[in-house]
Order: C-alpha cells, then structure tokens, then sequence
C-alpha cells in the first residue's frame, strides 16, 4: 500500500513539474524561495518513510502542494484537476485536491464540487496487473529523485483527523470504475460476436514444380491452375 500511496505522489509531482519526462539533475542553484528550503538532514523521502501523521508543503515550480498523510493515507491539495466538463480549459491548481484512501483514488475541484473516483483494486484488475506498484521504479529511488531536484518543502508531524482521509459528501463524483467496467464488458462482448473466419482450402501441390527465381505472382498463378485441374478432375 505504501508503494502506491508514492507512486500517487510520483504523478502529482509529474503534472506540476515542468521537466516531467526527464530524469531530475541535482545542480548547486539556490532552493526554491518563498520561506520553503530543502534541509539536507532530513530529506523529503525520510519524512514519507517515519509511517507518521506528517504535513507537508511543496513548492513546485507550478505553486505550491499541501500534502497530508496518515496511516497510509495521502491527501494533496494545490493540483489542476481537469473534470470531463472543462472544455480545455486550464483549471485552478489551488482548486485541485487528490485522496488516496480505503482502497480509493479521488480527484475533485473544491469550487465546481465535481470530482471523479477510481478503485485501486478494480483498476489494477482492469489492467491486468496484480499490483500498480509493480509497473513502477522503486520508491525510494523516486523519492531521491524529487530530493535531488531540490524540491523546497517544509514537513513536520501533525494532529490529522480522519475526515481528512474520508470521501467528501458534498462533492459529485462521476465513478471512473463503472465507466471502464462497462467499457471493458462492451469490448468482450463484441470479441465474442465477432464471426469466425473459415479455415482457406487445402491446396494440393501433388504435381505442382516452382521453377527456379519464380515470383509470388509465378507461384500463384500455377496454385491457381493447379487447383483448377483438381476441380475439372472432380
């Protein structure tokens, strides 16, 4: 479960990190400012791994992440949530909030009060793996990487409540898992009624020669005659 609750965090910081698709290089560039700077001695991924209630703020080069964790819970809040209705358009980060909890993946826009919700399990099955956690690095190699780019934040041990870590009851969700289920169900059931392709005829090569350098157009046409005299012969 905890290699699912990074792997969460390894995609939020890919959508508000602006070199995504590349490898983090450490450089000697000052810390990101705004009161937030990387502490050497205790590095994000320490603070991921005390298996704590922890609080944490992020700066990225998008904004600022407010994450929240508790007994294998992460709550993020500062992500663009991109609901099906946007029509393109670029959603507020400060709206956004992702939940990992109770075998749950929730995203949702605090102002539209529009979200869309996901099982773990259901969507591991969907896709065919046993566990999400396996198509990924490891963890820990993941997390070095976010330190190594120097990250600013700020973490420390805090009071959580576990209404924190619970589905919101004044958010519409739209349930991700019914949609891919039933879009899953629709594709197996039209693989079942697709007609079966007849087995091709035999084809007698008794008497047949292929002479030498002979093309596939030469091979054929003395198929073709060769069957035609069985016919005839019939």
């Amino acid at each position: 479960m905890k290699k699912i609750v990074i792997i969460t965090l390894s995609l939020v910081f890919c959508l508000s990190m602006t070199a995504c698709g590349k490898k983090a290089v450490q450089n000697s560039a000052p810390a990101p400012t705004g009161g937030l700077e990387v502490k050497e001695n205790n590095t994000l991924l320490g603070w991921l791994k005390k298996g704590k209630a922890i609080e944490c703020e992020v700066l990225s080069p998008s904004g600022r992440v407010a994450i929240k964790s508790k007994n294998e819970a992460v709550r993020m809040e500062g992500i663009p949530f991109f609901s099906p209705d946007s029509t393109g358009a670029q959603p507020n980060a400060a709206n956004g909030v992702l939940l990992n909890a109770n075998g749950w993946t929730y995203m949702w826009d605090q102002e539209t009060k529009k979200g869309t919700k996901i099982n773990d399990a259901e969507l591991a099955e969907l896709s065919g793996e046993e566990e999400a956690a396996d198509v990924s690095k490891d963890w820990n190699e993941m997390v070095k990487e976010w330190d190594e780019a120097q990250i600013g934040y700020d973490c420390k041990e805090a009071a959580l409540g576990d209404e924190l870590f619970s589905e919101p009851t004044d958010i519409e969700f739209t349930d991700l898992t019914e949609i891919l289920t039933g879009a899953k169900n629709m594709a197996d059931e039209a693989l079942k009624n697709l007609p079966i392709p007849e087995a091709p005829e035999d084809i007698n090569m008794d008497g047949v020669t292929i002479p030498e350098g002979a093309t596939q157009e030469d091979i054929e046409k003395l198929l073709e005659e060769q069957n035609s005299a069985s016919d005839m012969a019939l």
